[in-house]
């Protein structure tokens, strides 16, 4: 029942409030869930709805923004949403190529025992801030995306989010409205849906229930992982539990070594998976990228491998979804 809810999620984030998209009704809800549930797993063709009409001044064009969901890490998870490129750009003929993995020297021990590994490094790393910090994370997504009816090309959008968590859990969410400038709104713990609004479990046998929110499909564990170091700064200790926790993942791919856009090199993790946020069946390799220092997460890749069915016009391997994680920040809020 997770995923079907999740598979709803996607299909509702697309709709824009602000911009006078109706958010769906009970009725459609339940029509939708209804849906789902009687067809087949990676056959679903949800109704397409169509945005409210616009102004003149104001063009938009409801795209298909699947994969986006790790990006904007759900609805109530945004403050200070910077379109850097305001319009959708092409990028025929200039589409990045996915990272290069390298391989790691031969008697190296499998994905899961370096992360373990590395936990254990990363735990014993000092904590100079300690509790009731304010918690300020931003990374910059860049997601192919791609009118319903292929009326044209893919393009490629840049999204920049900044997350800010006070210390009692208390999330800020900011709103673009075009030119005006963006409002800000509070949701508290238990006040809105969200997976890590709230105080970060203490201790580690709570952490993995925390972090996975029930069972999770394997490629959704990376999106999971994604999702939390997108919208929380934890301290070295809840860092190492979740590099434990994305261990226990299953067929884990040989790890090797990987330098994302900003020139930082880390260990890559890599999985092959049809199963992921927004893939609907289509294959795809998800790539993690983490400091080998202090074992925060620097990017997040998701690459269609074959038949790309809706982005037909990439060529393959495709880069889909590319997130880069800045440094986050926690600090003690000043007196």
């Amino acid at each position: 029942m997770r995923g079907v809810e999740d598979e709803l999620r996607l299909h509702y984030q697309a709709l824009d409030p602000a911009a006078g998209d109706a958010l769906p009704t009970p009725e459609q809800r339940a029509a939708d869930l209804r849906r789902i549930l009687a067809e087949p797993a990676g056959l679903t063709q949800l109704p397409v709805r169509q945005p409210a009409a616009r102004r003149a001044s104001m063009p938009r064009r409801r795209l298909l923004a699947v994969g986006l969901v790790a990006a904007t890490v759900a609805a109530g998870t945004v403050v200070g949403v910077n379109l850097l490129s305001p319009d959708l750009q092409s990028a025929a003929g200039q589409w990045p190529r996915p990272l290069v993995v390298e391989p790691l020297g031969s008697g190296q021990p499998p994905a899961a025992e370096l992360l373990r590994r590395l936990a254990v490094k990363v735990e014993a790393l000092p904590d100079p801030v300690g509790p009731g910090a304010w918690e300020e994370v931003r990374s910059v997504t860049q997601v192919l995306e791609r009118p319903v009816d292929r009326s044209t090309a893919t393009q490629q959008r840049t999204i920049d989010l900044e997350v800010l968590t006070e210390p009692d859990g208390t999330r800020l969410l900011g709103r673009p409205h075009g030119s005006a400038p963006p409002t800000f709104d509070h949701y508290r713990p238990g006040g809105k849906e969200d997976a890590y609004v709230g105080t970060i479990p203490q201790d580690e046998a709570a952490f993995g229930p925390w972090l996975w929110q029930g069972p999770v499909l394997r490629g959704y564990s990376f999106y999971r992982v994604a999702e939390l170091f997108g919208t929380r700064a934890l301290n070295p200790r809840q860092r190492a539990w979740a590099l434990r926790q994305l261990a226990t993942v299953t067929d884990l791919n040989s790890p090797g070594r990987a330098t994302d856009r900003a020139g930082r090199r880390g260990l890559a993790i890599t999985i092959d998976d049809v199963d992921a946020p927004g893939g609907f069946g289509k294959p795809v390799r998800i790539t993690l990228v983490i400091n080998e220092n202090d074992g925060s997460l620097l990017a997040r890749e998701t690459v269609l491998t074959e038949d790309p069915g809706h982005f037909d016009d990439v060529p393959l391997p495709a880069v889909w979804v590319y997130q880069e994680f800045k440094p986050a920040v926690r600090r003690i809020p000043a007196k």
